[in-house]
């Protein structure tokens, strides 16, 4: 079993050692402030594609055991938005927005290095300064990420 020293004045564990804290082969003395604990390690819950984990430490002194815990939070609808989609993706999105010939539109009042861009791009990221620019082509009053948050609802 693996142990760890607590010290209860900083509130810290110190390392995680293999054997016991032992002086000259026998168990150490350590100060009142100071507790060896034993390391419990919890196996990992299961999750869903919506939660995310919290790995956290607890010094139990009332059980003496440094143990692992795990919390199981909901992501948020930003965390499951996601931050890359293919060209294809979003180009199949906007037609399904009724938005595709829009954009094939505007881009005839695109620079030429923003056409270049659109054209080359094979991955949209979700904060790509492009395609910030995209509402303002489509006379579309939402968000940066709106492209991204109606692919997070498919």
């Amino acid at each position: 079993m693996r142990h760890t020293i607590y010290n209860t004045t900083t509130n810290e564990a110190g390392a995680i050692r293999k054997e016991p804290y032992t002086v000259d082969g026998k168990p150490g003395i350590l100060p009142d402030h100071l507790f060896e604990l034993p390391v419990i390690e919890t196996e990992r819950p299961q999750i869903t594609e919506t939660q995310k984990l919290k790995n956290s430490w607890v010094a139990d002194l009332e059980n003496m055991e440094y143990r692992q815990e795990w919390e199981v939070i909901e992501k948020t609808k930003e965390e499951m938005t996601p931050y890359v989609i293919t060209k294809a993706q979003g180009l199949i999105q906007l037609e399904t927005m009724g938005l595709y010939d829009q954009l094939m539109t505007a881009l005839d009042s695109m620079s030429k290095i923003d056409k270049i861009v659109f054209e080359a791009t094979k991955e949209w990221e979700r904060d790509n300064g492009w395609l910030i620019k995209w509402p303002i082509f489509l006379d579309l009053t939402k968000t940066v990420n709106w492209i991204f948050l109606l692919m997070q609802e498919k």
